[in-house]
């Protein structure tokens, strides 16, 4: 649902790869994480560990409970 790459385009109703892939991350984002988590490694594999732990860790779980419950949190502070 979220890649953490995208790959090219499509040409003529076709998917091309030829373009490299680019990562899926806005500029805006990976500032703000700079800013919450100094000196963390910011490769872009690094950061998707980072999340899925985050999401998983009992403190986040027990924080956002109900809205687990029915859906997914709005607005996640770190």
């Amino acid at each position: 649902v979220f890649p953490l790459y995208r790959y090219g385009g499509s040409v003529g109703g076709r998917l091309d790869f030829s373009g490299g892939k680019e990562l899926n991350l806005s500029p805006v984002f990976l500032r703000k994480l700079d800013a919450s988590v100094p000196g963390a490694s910011k490769a872009p594999e690094s950061i998707v560990h980072y999340t899925y732990a985050l999401f998983h860790s009992p403190r986040y779980r027990d924080r956002h409970a109900e809205a687990l419950k029915n859906d997914f949190p709005r607005r996640i502070q770190l």
